[in-house]
């Protein structure tokens, strides 16, 4: 593993814990259907970054919403 995708793994298990989920448990509902394909680790700790701080869904951030649009 690198530090960047540490860091991501560390993002995703706080983004479950503001959900109120357990992190073994299926939480695919929170991720978008293409999350786990995205390799960008970093642009993926910004985004769920966000989601946490303005306390939304990952599809709601407006990093998500321009990476998608920069894959269109």
């Amino acid at each position: 593993m690198n530090f960047k995708e540490d860091i991501y793994l560390m993002m995703e298990i706080n983004y479950l814990k503001v959900n109120n989920r357990d992190i073994n448990g299926n939480n695919d509902d929170l991720f978008p259907f293409n999350w786990y394909l995205i390799k960008d680790y970093q642009k993926k700790a910004e985004i769920l970054l966000e989601a946490i701080n303005n306390n939304v869904k990952i599809i709601d951030t407006k990093k998500y919403q321009e990476m998608r649009n920069d894959v269109i």
